[in-house]
């Protein structure tokens, strides 16, 4: 018989033949459309009566026409034992796929029962107008595709008070006592949330800008830890370093940063510290990774390392922000480099993000989470006309700001035209920061981005006992 099984088993649990499965258990073949005795085969489905199979679907978006990522809606699926979708297959019950156009779809399968279901459905990756997505369920190889559904990005809301406001002499966040900047916030198997920090000391025993890390369990509170995880090592006047961002390789824990010997984005190379055993323990210093001779976009700086593990299984993934001289000048891009190990690192030949004159001309700091097939970057920008001074970003007249960006593989990126996702101004603790810095992105529950996202940000601000303009202060923002 040339009947294949599509869905259930045709063995009952002794493991012996059964010789009457389900209606729709069997496909049948186009050729010969044999199938179990007392069946016959109707639009690929051996099924006893023409209403037990689904030759079609009807998909019924209309109550949604326009939603935001994973905001959850109605859809109806109605199962048809004609392809004209005129009779209902009021005796279909089955498990139906769904997918989407653009993006996921979550739940990824729906039951239908007596031929129906009215699920609630979301989305999760913005549409660019007028291009719209569409909802479509299949089973046993027959489909059926909603209306047009548009996708737009909420735009985060920042919380009123800090989650680390900057730091005093009388009012440390563990050996900082001057500036903290620059969170990595991950969430660990056990549900804990542990923020990597950079911050300044100005205490003998500390002095300088070294990592921290502090710990929560709602990922609002943190408790920080007194001693640095990594100081920067003895180097001539100037030398900096930023961006921490931990991962795991194996039991191992390494931390990505950035160190150069002039200012806070500028001649810097990406470098690697570790392994430590749990993440707590100092990271032993390594070396640099990806330096400014790896690729011809990042001659200026490789800057804002962020590591995250390939979704493919292949490794790991660096995004980093670059700098390219052109001329006399300068222009800020972002890169991407990939390990097989989390050791050794190759950056890619090209740029993913470029700046431009007429669009974003500053890039800074991009900070990817992948959420299901979707990956998405959130990153600090701005316009030519809201930088009046790049060198002091506490100018009242700056606005840099952190955009959004999605892309399917990771190479190819698409800004949203929702942007900025995290705007400077407001009420809060920082209505008078000019520029943000993202730090890390992490669902907003801790576990699932179906639960939104919490974005943990810098506020540039002047530093009096430095006497610049440097990232301090630490920020939540959170979309739903």
């Amino acid at each position: 018989m040339a009947a294949a099984m599509a869905v259930g088993t045709a063995l009952a649990g002794s493991g012996c033949y059964n010789p009457s499965p389900p209606a729709g258990s069997y496909r049948c073949g186009t050729a010969d459309r044999e199938c179990p005795s007392g069946q016959h085969c109707t639009c690929g489905l051996c099924v006893k009566s023409d209403d037990q199979a689904a030759c079609a679907f009807g998909v019924d978006s209309s109550a949604a026409t326009t939603v935001n990522e994973h905001e959850a809606f109605a859809v109806t699926i109605t199962a048809y034992r004609d392809v004209t979708m005129t009779s209902p297959a009021t005796k279909f019950n089955g498990t139906v796929s769904l997918s989407a156009s653009w993006g996921d779809v979550n739940p990824p399968t729906v039951e239908l029962v007596d031929g129906q279901a009215v699920a609630m459905v979301s989305l999760n990756r913005e549409t660019l107008p007028p291009q719209t997505a569409k909802v479509t369920a299949t089973f046993a190889g027959n489909k059926g595709t909603s209306g047009k559904i548009a996708v737009k990005a909420p735009p985060f809301v920042r919380d009123p008070v800090a989650v680390v406001p900057p730091p005093t002499a009388m009012a440390t966040f563990g050996f900082a006592d001057a500036i903290v900047a620059e969170p990595a916030v991950i969430v660990t198997s056990t549900g804990e949330y542990r923020m990597y920090f950079g911050g300044y000391a100005n205490g003998a025993q500390f002095k300088g800008y070294n990592f921290g890390f502090a710990t929560s369990t709602d990922g609002v509170h943190f408790t920080p830890n007194p001693v640095p995880v990594l100081r920067a090592p003895p180097m001539p006047d100037k030398a900096q370093i930023n961006s921490p961002s931990v991962f795991n390789v194996g039991t191992s824990w390494y931390l990505a940063y950035a160190q150069g010997t002039s200012g806070v984005i500028d001649q810097q190379d990406a470098y690697l510290a570790g392994p430590s055993v749990d993440g707590m323990a100092a990271f032993p210093v390594s070396g640099p990774v990806v330096r400014r001779t790896d690729c011809a976009y990042c001659d200026a700086t490789v800057d804002f390392p962020s590591v995250i593990p390939d979704p493919a299984g292949n490794g790991y993934i660096m995004f980093f922000s670059a700098g390219h001289k052109i001329g006399t000048g300068t222009i800020a891009e972002v890169g991407r480099a990939s390990s097989p190990d989390g050791l050794t690192w190759v950056a890619e030949p090209a740029p993913l993000l470029s700046s431009d004159i007429t669009g974003e001309l500053v890039l800074l700091a991009p900070r990817v989470y992948v959420d299901g097939t979707v990956f998405k970057m959130w990153y600090s920008y701005a316009r030519g006309q809201d930088i009046m001074d790049l060198q002091n970003l506490c100018n009242d007249m700056n606005r840099v700001q952190i955009g959004y960006a999605t892309s399917s593989d990771g190479f190819y990126w698409i800004r949203s035209p929702s942007n900025p996702a995290v705007a400077v101004g407001g009420t809060g603790w920082d209505a008078d920061s000019r520029a943000l810095l993202p730090g890390s992105v992490v669902p907003r529950d801790g576990k699932s981005p179906n639960s939104g996202f919490a974005i943990y940000y810098t506020t540039f601000r002047a530093v009096s006992i430095l006497g610049i303009c440097l990232p301090n202060g630490i920020g939540r923002a959170t979309r739903p």
